[in-house]
């Protein structure tokens, strides 16, 4: 093969390269979102990300309202929040959880670093199970 055309085609392998890579770590953008809601096994979940930016090192408080087929609130349910960043292995963070009102939900939680992170909720009431994901960003 003439030297040429391998040089050509190394530049397309790295120019794809660098194609993929930046819609890799654009994925998702779009997605992060202040609220999620979602039907989960007759559960209706409500998570919403703090009023303001959502800042590293700080605690950062998150609602959850939760309601019944019928939209009555769902109380004393069992709740497990784990923060992660999707893209990356940074650990994974739990926020502690209390209900402040019937069926609303505080889970506060403290983030190393900026990005995009995903919040996996894990819902328990009764024999009725749901998990919901929730994408935001940190600055």
């Amino acid at each position: 093969m003439p030297k040429a055309v391998k040089s050509a085609l190394a530049g397309l392998l790295v120019l794809a390269a660098i194609v993929l890579g930046a819609l890799y770590l654009s994925q998702g953008d779009a997605q992060a979102t202040s609220i999620t809601r979602a039907v989960e096994d007759g559960i209706t979940v409500e998570i919403r990300s703090p009023d303001g930016p959502i800042e590293v090192l700080r605690e950062n408080r998150f609602t959850v309202v939760l309601k019944d087929a019928s939209g009555q609130p769902i109380r004393n349910a069992k709740l497990q929040m784990v923060m992660f960043m999707p893209k990356m292995y940074c650990g994974d963070f739990y926020a502690q959880i209390t209900e402040t009102a019937p069926g609303v939900y505080e889970a506060v939680g403290v983030l190393p670093m900026r990005g995009k992170w995903k919040a996996e909720l894990k819902i328990d009431q009764g024999g009725r199970t749901a998990t919901v994901s929730h994408l935001f960003k940190t600055e």
